[in-house]
């Protein structure tokens, strides 16, 4: 992930993700693919799941692991010229 993208004022550093053991918030997930908190809310009711795996820590507390958002982004790369 692009460290870039993750910086700002309310979130954490890269590195600071990974030393709590790669999970992120909702909050920073939507940052880094540049929707609304929202967004990534109505991913996760939709009877199809679209979006990245979440955990799910307490009833209403929701993390997302590095891995999984990596993973996410190989999933839906497509190359040009193929079908998905």
């Amino acid at each position: 992930m692009s460290s870039t993208i993750l910086r700002s004022p309310h979130t954490r550093k890269p590195s600071e993700v990974l030393e709590e053991g790669g999970l992120l918030t909702t909050a920073e997930v939507a940052r880094f693919f540049r929707v609304s908190p929202w967004t990534l809310r109505d991913w996760r009711k939709t009877a199809q799941r679209r979006g990245p795996k979440y955990v799910k820590i307490e009833r209403h507390r929701v993390r997302y692991r590095l891995a999984d958002l990596q993973a996410y982004l190989e999933e839906e790369t497509v190359q040009p010229g193929a079908r998905k």
